[in-house]
Order: C-alpha cells, then structure tokens, then sequence
C-alpha cells in the first residue's frame, strides 16, 4: 500500500513540476527575440522593436550567418 501511495505522489510531483517548468518558459518567451540579437553581437532597439546592426559589422569577415539572419530584422516586440 504504501508503494502505491508513493508512487501517486512520485506523480503528482512530476506533472506539478512539468506545470510550473511550462509556465516559467511561457512567461520568457516574450525575450527570446532580444536575446538571440544580443547573443549574436546586434543591438536591440526597443522602440522600434527589432535587431540592428550597422553596415560595418555586417561587412566584417567575423560576421557569422546568424548574426546577418539576426540584424535589421523586425521582430515582435516583448509585452511588458
């Protein structure tokens, strides 16, 4: 009986946890554009609500192809 009880409870914490892990992740979606523009080297501007970067990063030889998919790109802006 107890193995029963244990097990319900194993399970109960699990989807509790699944719950509360789904819930935070909802909530940081809204940054998730700002943070792949930050993480490639851009700027967000958040009054216009997009990546930007000038013509002489894009023009650099370390430029990667993320960060010209990134740059002067509009993206959503995060609810606040």
């Amino acid at each position: 009986m107890k193995t029963v009880v244990f097990a319900l409870l194993a399970i109960v914490a699990l989807a509790a946890a699944t719950v509360v892990f789904g819930a935070v992740m909802y909530s940081l979606e809204p940054t998730y554009p700002i943070e792949r523009c930050l993480d490639h080297g851009a700027r967000w501007n958040y009054s216009l609500g997009k990546c930007e970067c000038t013509p002489e990063e894009l023009s650099s030889p370390a430029v990667t192809k993320e960060m010209i998919a990134h740059c002067n790109t509009p993206s959503p802006a995060p609810e606040r």
